[in-house]
Formats: structure tokens, sequence, C-alpha cells
């Protein structure tokens, strides 16, 4: 580092009658024998003044150390990609979970629509094209506000994982609120009606027991994951109606407004099962 920014100067030494230039406490001559001072310097030597000094500024010379290039949001959703498909958080008994797709179709999206673009420069307006896309499609309310979310999680990841971006961006995108049902009224569909000829052309095709499962829950009216979890003794089987059985944790809402939905066997079975020894 050159002390105080200045160029040492060429100089003449009068006893030896040479011209000189002081590097770093040293005295370097810039010809042999004796030369008697002129204005402006002989050539010979102002050119070996030039060769010298430029050798020791080169010598000093700091570089900038070298900058990796900032990665684009193709790069960034890859790296993304590379992580939730090789680490353990989106795995269950070493399958990927389902969490994984839903990731793959909120976040490429906004890699294909600002892929070439720095990630740094991923704000909130270019969040907000993202989430229309989502809306032209016809999606939900709350599928909406989750795939928005997904995306903001791979900033998240970029900004304290890898430090990839600055952790700003994470926190200016964290300032998209969700859509509300003013916004946005769609949220969750119902489901349409199956027909019973629809429902039976389907259970033909099924294993008896799938078959008979479908059957079940079409009569009853319970939660799907109440026949996934049934056993044999949940079961009535003394019922005089074409249902094949009427699930026992259903029974305390036979006097309720969904007795009209299937529940008017319980009564009749309930006196089967008095009349039993």
């Amino acid at each position: 580092m050159i002390q105080g920014r200045r160029i040492p100067r060429l100089s003449y030494h009068k006893s030896n009658q040479r011209y000189y230039v002081t590097l770093d406490g040293r005295e370097h001559y810039l010809h042999e024998g004796r030369l008697p001072r002129s204005d402006p310097p002989p050539p010979p030597v102002r050119a070996e003044y030039d060769r010298t000094l430029s050798r020791w500024l080169a010598a000093r010379a700091v570089l900038p150390e070298p900058v990796e290039p900032e990665p684009n949001l193709d790069e960034l959703w890859q790296g993304y990609l590379a992580y939730i498909e090789g680490g353990l958080k989106y795995k269950k008994k070493g399958k990927p979970t389902t969490e994984v797709q839903l990731i793959k179709d909120a976040c490429r999206v906004a890699a294909r629509l600002f892929g070439t673009e720095p990630a740094r420069d991923f704000g909130t307006q270019k969040l907000e094209a993202v989430r229309a896309v989502f809306i032209e499609r016809g999606w939900t309310r709350e599928t909406i506000n989750k795939a928005v979310h997904r995306v903001k999680r791979m900033f998240r990841w970029a900004a304290y994982c890898d430090d990839l971006v600055p952790e700003s961006v994470w926190r200016k995108l964290q300032t998209v609120a969700d859509l509300t049902r003013d916004e946005y009224p769609h949220g969750n569909r119902e489901g349409a009606p199956v027909d019973d000829g629809v429902l039976e052309a389907t259970a033909a095709l099924l294993p008896a027991n799938l078959a008979a499962m479908v059957r079940a829950h079409r009569k009853i009216g319970c939660r799907a994951q109440e026949i996934c979890v049934a056993r044999t003794c949940d079961f009535d089987f003394h019922a005089d109606d074409d249902a094949s059985a009427v699930l026992h944790s259903r029974a305390k809402y036979a006097e309720t407004p969904e007795a009209e939905h299937g529940f008017e066997l319980w009564e009749d079975s309930r006196q089967v099962h008095k009349d039993q020894p």
C-alpha cells in the first residue's frame, strides 16, 4: 500500500550525480555513471524510472476478490428442487411426500415467468404476478394462498441456508398478504353428487373389500377416514335394509337431523340387538 497514496518521485543525488527513486526505503539508481542534472531529466533516465515504478506498483497491486455471479431465479429453483428432493424434510418412510409435488407446481410458475432474471430482483409485484397465474388456473383461495407461501419458503431457504439472496428479499415477500374472501370469494369447491348408477358401475370394477367400503360409505354418510379405520366389530350386520352395515360410532347421531341421510337403520338394528340373548 502506497503511504498517503503518493507516487515516489524521481530524485537526483548531488554528490553522486545520479538519478534515483526511493522505493520501500531503498534507493534505486536509474543509470550507470555520472550525469549532470537537467530539467527535464534525460529520456533514458525517465524511461528507466517509468519501468522501475511500474514493476514496483504491479508487485503491490491489490486485486479485488473474485465475486461469484448472482444466481437467476431458474438457478435458485434448481438448487431448491435438489434440496427438497434430496433432504429428509419432505420424505416419509423413504418416499417423497405429496408436499414435494405441490412445491413444484407453485415454484415452477415463478421460474417460468422470471427464470432468467436475478433472483434478488424478485419482489412483491412479481410474486403477485405469479399469484395471478394461480387465479387464472381456477385454483381455490386456500390453494392459492398455500402456493404463494411455498414460493416464499423457497426464498427463505435461499436467504438462510445458502445466502443466495439477501434476507431483505424474503422479508419483502412476507408483506404480500393472503387473499381474502372479499378479494377472491372462490373457496374450496364442493364435489358434485355422484349418481347411483355411476357408483355401482365403478364399484363393480373395484376389489370386493374396497367396493364394500364404497357402498357402506354411500349408505351411512360417514367420513371417509371412519370407513378406512373401521373394524368388523364396528358394524351392525343385522339391519333389515339393503345396507350391509351401520357404524356404531355414528349411532349417536340417529336422532339428529342427519338421520334423514341414512341413519334410520339404527332404531331397527338396536331392537335386533335387544332381542338377542
